[in-house]
């Protein structure tokens, strides 16, 4: 039977960060008893609100804490992370904080450019991806855009198991599930409607705005989201060694309500 997860995203404001590149930030893991811990942990810290920011909160799929990668601005701060670090363990309801490092910009790269789990990352805007994406799709193999989305999704899944070892947890499959509403958090669809995969990892998602879908304005002749079918199928594939196929079987760029992708082991 269908595990379906329908949860919002927590609605976090970020500050843009990377304006100040020469900031000295230090980055932490914690497990919170919930959100309203991180008001605590602004509270507690000499720098005031605006020395922690969240940059990324999800609930634990087998208990019912948050998850956090907490950003601590200690530019003006007396201390030292260690003493940051002894500061936001006494906070109540915040438990096992660990150290990610120091470093200059948001992302903490002597090179100062944004990463995710140490993989480099590109920012651009949608309409320019989107466009790029419309204009390759009329001069490429779509097969060589989901491959080239298999292996991304193939990458991105390697950086996750020294994250979770960081963080004391298993790989499993409700944490896999979780992880496709990532496509919301990187600005690839506008929401994540449903995700539901099966024990057998057939599975599915539903998507609404991709930025392979929305240039076309639903005058396409087929489905667009190449890219991300593949890199669904490139996580999976690294998760469990073993191959799998996908389909798009509806997508906003040929009219349709919205983009559904499935996948399921090659037989």
């Amino acid at each position: 039977m269908a595990t379906e997860t329908t949860e919002r995203l927590l609605p976090l404001e970020l500050r843009l960060m990377y304006v100040a590149p020469q900031r000295s930030l230090t980055y932490f893991y914690a497990e919170l008893d919930d959100v309203s811990a991180l008001d605590r942990l602004q509270r507690a810290l000499p720098g005031g609100p605006g020395a922690l920011q969240a940059s990324y909160c999800y609930r634990s799929p087998d208990s019912p804490n948050v998850l956090a990668v907490l950003t601590v601005d200690l530019t003006e701060a007396a201390g030292d992370a260690a003493e940051t670090l002894r500061q936001l363990t006494a906070v109540p309801g915040v438990h096992d904080v660990r150290s990610a490092g120091s470093g200059l910009g948001l992302a903490a790269s002597e090179h100062h450019r944004l990463q995710v789990a140490g993989t480099p990352m590109v920012v651009m805007a949608r309409e320019v991806l989107g466009g790029a994406f419309k204009s390759l799709a009329g001069k490429v193999e779509k097969d060589g855009i989901y491959q080239t989305g298999v292996e991304m999704g193939r990458l991105a899944a390697s950086a996750v198991p020294p994250l979770l070892e960081r963080l004391g947890r298993p790989l499993t499959l409700d944490l896999l599930r979780q992880r496709l509403l990532d496509f919301q958090v990187f600005g690839w669809a506008e929401q994540v409607r449903r995700v539901a995969v099966q024990e057998s990892l057939h599975g599915e998602i539903e998507l609404e705005k991709t930025f392979e879908a929305a240039p076309w304005q639903g005058k396409a002749s087929e489905a667009t989201c190449h890219f991300l079918r593949g890199f669904t199928v490139g996580v999976f594939s690294f998760a469990y060694n073993r191959d799998f196929a996908s389909a798009e079987d509806q997508c906003q760029a040929k009219g349709d309500a919205i983009c559904r992708i499935s996948f399921q082991p090659a037989s």
